[in-house]
Protein backbone atom coordinates (compact mmCIF):
# COMPACT_ATOMS: atom_id res chain seq x y z
CA UNK A 1 0.00 0.00 0.00
CA UNK A 2 1.06 3.29 -0.79
CA UNK A 3 1.41 5.96 1.86
CA UNK A 4 -0.76 9.40 1.37
CA UNK A 5 2.32 11.48 0.88
CA UNK A 6 3.80 9.34 -1.76
CA UNK A 7 0.36 8.81 -3.68
CA UNK A 8 0.08 12.57 -3.21
CA UNK A 9 3.35 13.92 -5.24
CA UNK A 10 2.29 11.49 -7.41
CA UNK A 11 -0.86 12.96 -8.49
CA UNK A 12 0.29 16.16 -8.19
CA UNK A 13 3.61 15.33 -10.46
CA UNK A 14 1.11 14.21 -12.97
CA UNK A 15 -0.87 17.08 -12.80
CA UNK A 16 2.04 19.14 -13.04
CA UNK A 17 3.54 17.61 -15.94
CA UNK A 18 0.10 17.66 -18.10
CA UNK A 19 -0.18 21.10 -17.20
CA UNK A 20 2.80 22.15 -18.34
CA UNK A 21 2.46 20.33 -21.49
CA UNK A 22 -0.89 21.88 -22.11
CA UNK A 23 -0.16 25.34 -21.00
CA UNK A 24 3.78 25.71 -20.42
CA UNK A 25 6.18 25.70 -17.39
CA UNK A 26 5.22 28.24 -14.78
CA UNK A 27 1.56 26.91 -14.82
CA UNK A 28 2.79 23.28 -14.49
CA UNK A 29 4.89 24.26 -11.37
CA UNK A 30 1.88 26.21 -10.29
CA UNK A 31 -0.66 23.20 -10.66
CA UNK A 32 2.22 20.73 -9.02
CA UNK A 33 2.02 22.72 -6.00
CA UNK A 34 -1.16 23.66 -5.68
CA UNK A 35 -2.62 20.18 -6.30
CA UNK A 36 -0.36 19.42 -3.05
CA UNK A 37 -1.61 22.31 -0.88
CA UNK A 38 -5.30 22.06 -1.91
CA UNK A 39 -5.00 17.77 -1.04
CA UNK A 40 -3.49 18.89 2.31
CA UNK A 41 -5.80 20.89 3.50
CA UNK A 42 -8.44 18.23 2.55
CA UNK A 43 -6.42 16.15 4.52
CA UNK A 44 -5.54 17.98 7.57
CA UNK A 45 -9.08 19.43 7.80
CA UNK A 46 -11.10 16.58 6.56
CA UNK A 47 -13.40 19.16 4.66
CA UNK A 48 -13.47 19.78 0.91
CA UNK A 49 -14.59 23.55 2.01
CA UNK A 50 -11.17 23.84 2.58
CA UNK A 51 -9.38 23.66 -0.75
CA UNK A 52 -12.47 24.47 -2.10
CA UNK A 53 -12.13 28.48 0.05
CA UNK A 54 -8.23 27.83 -0.74
CA UNK A 55 -8.53 27.73 -4.93
CA UNK A 56 -11.51 30.05 -4.84
CA UNK A 57 -8.85 32.38 -3.20
CA UNK A 58 -5.76 31.79 -5.37
CA UNK A 59 -7.71 32.18 -8.13
CA UNK A 60 -8.90 35.60 -7.01
CA UNK A 61 -5.50 36.82 -6.23
CA UNK A 62 -4.23 35.82 -9.24
CA UNK A 63 -6.93 37.53 -11.52
CA UNK A 64 -6.32 40.41 -9.30
CA UNK A 65 -2.69 40.02 -9.99
CA UNK A 66 -3.82 39.75 -13.78
CA UNK A 67 -6.68 42.35 -15.07
CA UNK A 68 -6.12 44.98 -12.39
CA UNK A 69 -2.08 44.90 -13.55
CA UNK A 70 -1.00 44.86 -9.96
CA UNK A 71 1.85 41.87 -11.76
CA UNK A 72 3.00 44.80 -14.03
CA UNK A 73 3.55 46.92 -10.76
CA UNK A 74 5.33 44.64 -8.82
CA UNK A 75 7.67 44.00 -11.74
CA UNK A 76 8.45 47.49 -12.44
CA UNK A 77 9.11 48.00 -8.63
CA UNK A 78 11.55 45.53 -8.48
CA UNK A 79 13.37 43.16 -6.23
CA UNK A 80 12.90 45.87 -3.08
CA UNK A 81 9.17 45.16 -2.97
CA UNK A 82 8.75 42.18 -4.32
CA UNK A 83 10.87 40.00 -2.22
CA UNK A 84 9.88 40.67 0.81
CA UNK A 85 5.86 40.60 -0.37
CA UNK A 86 7.02 37.00 -1.48
CA UNK A 87 8.35 36.17 2.11
CA UNK A 88 5.41 37.45 4.05
CA UNK A 89 3.13 35.32 1.36
CA UNK A 90 5.01 32.22 1.88
CA UNK A 91 5.41 32.38 5.78
CA UNK A 92 1.60 33.25 6.29
CA UNK A 93 0.97 30.09 4.14
CA UNK A 94 3.79 27.84 6.12
CA UNK A 95 1.99 29.27 9.05
CA UNK A 96 -1.74 28.54 7.89
CA UNK A 97 -0.71 24.81 7.32
CA UNK A 98 1.31 23.78 10.09
CA UNK A 99 -1.24 24.86 12.31
CA UNK A 100 -4.04 22.61 10.19
CA UNK A 101 -1.43 19.77 10.81
CA UNK A 102 -1.08 20.63 14.36
CA UNK A 103 -5.08 20.37 14.54
CA UNK A 104 -4.94 17.37 11.98
CA UNK A 105 -2.28 15.45 14.36
CA UNK A 106 -4.57 16.34 17.63
CA UNK A 107 -7.60 15.06 16.15
CA UNK A 108 -5.89 12.04 14.29
CA UNK A 109 -7.66 9.04 15.34
CA UNK A 110 -7.37 5.28 14.16
CA UNK A 111 -9.51 3.06 12.97
CA UNK A 112 -7.92 -0.48 13.68
CA UNK A 113 -10.01 -3.76 12.81
CA UNK A 114 -9.31 -6.29 14.90
CA UNK A 115 -10.65 -9.80 13.37
CA UNK A 116 -9.95 -11.79 17.31
CA UNK A 117 -12.81 -9.93 18.91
Amino acid sequence: MISLYKALVCAALIYGLINTGLLGFEVGIFAFTAVIFYTLAYVYLRSLWASIIIQITTMFTLSLLKYHHLWTWLKKSGDPVVAPILVIAVAALLTLYYFMYKNYKATETTHEVSFLS
